[in-house]
Parts: structure tokens; C-alpha cells; sequence
């Protein structure tokens, strides 16, 4: 059984290669809906964070920002983000702003409305999460207009809804909705205009940042399943749920290419966060080599029909124990004092 995990240890970390960026510290990498052009935000610290707009060979917009996370519109021409306002230099407030993408004008969208993470639908409709009293629920409003932020969606008490995404139709709307009794983050989808819900996925984990395929079939998301947040996708017609890294440091903010066999998402390192893609095509052969050596989990003195049988789970997946085999090393930090650098995991 050791040699067996330190086989998948060896070959099944799945980093994939760097992307379009080579700076270290990446972050909320976002593709327009032609998959030619990506935006993120470089260098996250305090102070000095840019919001950069990129083709394949060169850079198009560079704007220094205090938020920067958001989506294009349906033509391109526009960058919805998000812009902090900081009061008494002790909260920060969200609201959005619209981005020109061809010349970096800026227009403020709301003033003290309390947005972030936006999304644009096909429709120019935006959505986004906002917050208030305590609590933190979805709204939508036009893309251009004066019109204020409208609820949007069936949240129960105490829950809480982040990171919506629409689907490439605009007929439905993702988001990670918290729940106050499990803990968990579940992927929850809600049908534009009339909010109705659907859970997803992930009753027992914590899933955040959905993104939908460029055809709707495939929905990708963050999951810390196995104890490491790793990137995942569900097929949204079988069901099927497939990981897409194995790493021991995490991964972040997936972010498919549309029209593309590729995906990106952020790595977390020890120097900070790097940006990453991989092949799809690619991915399925390591997987089917990772699945050979995968044992079949099996109480000791059970048959496979016994197993069967007794169908005793309540998860929205039947348990496995083979991500508890693996060694981990999660978050590593670097602290500075006077007796000199210390590493914490």
C-alpha cells in the first residue's frame, strides 16, 4: 500500500505548465467570451495592485486599482471590476466600476452599493455579490443605466451567496452558497429571473469560484475535498465529477479558455501565486494511468454486492478514503524576527 501511494504521489502532481503571465504573484485570471484576450490582477500587495489585459502576444491595458476582479462584457469593449472604497481607513466597501478596454477610461456603475465579484450575461445583465447587515446575497442590474442593484435569489436564513457566475445562455446564474449548519460551500445554481434554486454539488466541502465551459456542458470549480483546495469539474448533464490538479501547496480561480483544449487557474507557491494551464486532452491520459493504480476501497471481510447492498451513504458522492493516503504540506508561510526565518504548515 506505501508503494502504491508513492507512486500517485511521484506521477499524479498535476501543476501544469506556466500561462501568460510570469509574475508570481497572479491572481482572478478571467477569459473574454472569445477566449483571445485574458484579464488578472498582478502583484496583489498592498498599495500597488494593476489590473492587466492581454492577448496571446502582448499586453493591452494596465491600470493600477485597489480591486480589479471582474468579467468582460458580451462585445469586449468593456471591463467590469471591482473598485474598494475605503472609509476612516477601517472598512472597505465594494462597488463597480466600468473599465474601456481599448482606451482604460473609467466610469463609476454604483456608489455605495457594496458589490464585488460581477459577472455579465450574454444580455449585458450584471451579477454580483453584495453585502449588508451582517449578510451576503446575489443582485443584478444592467450593464449601462442608472438603474440600482435588485435581490436576486432564494437564499435561506443564515446562508450566505459568493463568487456567481452565468451561464454562457444567461439563463441561470452559479454561485457558492455557505451554509450555516454544515459549514460546507455548495454549488447552487439559480434560474434567471425568477430565482428559482438547484443544488449542485458539494453538501460536505467547501467549493467557491464556479465558472461554466464555453458550451454549458461542464461547470468548474475550487473544492477542498481531500484537504487541499484543488481545481474540479462537474459534467452538468451525467453528473460526472472529474479533478484537474493534484497539488500539495493548492490551486485557485479556474479559468477555461473558451474554444481552447486549455484551462488556467492560479497555483499557490511559496513565493506567492503563479499562473498556470493545462491540456484538457492531456489530462485524460493521466488520469486514466492515475485510475490503474487507484486500489479499490473495500472494508476488510465485505464483498463488492454486500457493499452494495447496504447503500448506507447520504453524500452527494459515495465516501472514498484514498485522498486521506496521500501526504500533504498545506499553506506554506515564511515569518521574519529577530532569530531569523521560521517556515509554518
Amino acid at each position: 500500500a506505501e508503494s502504491i501511494v508513492e507512486q500517485v504521489v511521484q506521477a499524479g502532481l498535476q501543476e501544469g505548465s506556466p500561462g501568460w503571465s510570469e509574475e508570481t504573484l497572479v491572481l482572478a485570471p478571467r477569459w473574454s467570451p472569445s477566449g483571445e484576450r485574458l484579464a488578472y490582477i498582478e502583484d496583489p500587495r498592498e498599495n500597488d495592485r494593476q489590473l492587466v489585459i492581454r492577448d496571446e502576444t502582448q499586453e493591452l491595458l494596465r491600470v493600477r486599482t485597489n480591486g480589479g476582479e471582474g468579467g468582460f462584457s458580451p462585445d469586449e469593449r468593456t471591463y467590469v471590476a471591482e473598485l474598494r472604497d475605503v472609509h476612516a481607513l477601517r472598512f472597505s466597501y465594494g462597488d463597480l466600476e466600468l473599465i474601456d478596454v481599448a482606451t482604460g477610461r473609467r466610469s463609476r456603475r454604483t456608489r455605495g452599493a457594496r458589490l464585488k465579484a460581477p459577472d455579465v450575461s450574454r444580455n449585458n445583465i450584471i451579477v454580483a455579490q453584495q453585502q449588508g447587515q451582517g449578510q451576503t446575497w446575489l443582485a443584478t442590474m444592467r450593464l449601462h443605466g442608472e438603474d440600482e442593484p435588485q435581490r436576486f435569489g432564494q437564499l435561506e436564513l443564515g446562508e450566505q451567496g459568493f463568487d456567481p457566475r452565468w451561464s454562457p445562455d444567461g439563463r441561470f446564474v452559479v454561485a457558492s452558497v455557505s451554509s450555516p449548519k454544515t459549514g460546507a460551500r455548495q454549488l447552487v445554481s439559480f434560474r434567471y429571473p425568477d430565482g428559482q434554486r438547484r443544488t449542485l454539488a458539494c453538501a460536505q466541502e467547501r467549493c467557491f469560484q464556479p465558472v461554466f465551459s464555453d458550451n454549458g456542458d461542464w461547470l468548474y470549480f475550487t473544492s477542498d475535498r481531500g484537504g487541499i483546495f484543488n481545481q474540479w469539474r462537474l459534467h452538468l448533464i451525467d453528473g460526472r465529477r472529474e479533478q484537474l490538479t493534484r497539488v500539495r501547496t493548492g490551486t485557485y480561480f479556474a479559468a477555461p479558455r473558451p474554444h481552447h483544449d486549455e484551462f488556467h487557474f492560479v497555483l499557490a507557491t511559496s513565493t506567492g501565486w503563479r499562473l498556470q494551464q493545462r491540456s484538457l486532452t492531456a489530462l485524460t491520459a493521466s488520469r486514466s494511468a492515475l485510475a490503474e493504480a487507484r486500489p479499490e476501497p473495500r472494508p476488510r471481510g465485505q464483498t463488492k454486492d454486500a457493499l452494495q447492498d447496504r447503500a448506507l451513504s447520504t453524500y452527494d458522492e459515495p465516501y472514498e478514503a484514498w485522498e486521506t493516503l496521500l501526504p500533504k504540506a498545506w499553506r506554506p508561510m515564511l515569518s521574519e524576527d529577530g532569530q531569523g526565518t521560521t517556515l509554518g504548515l
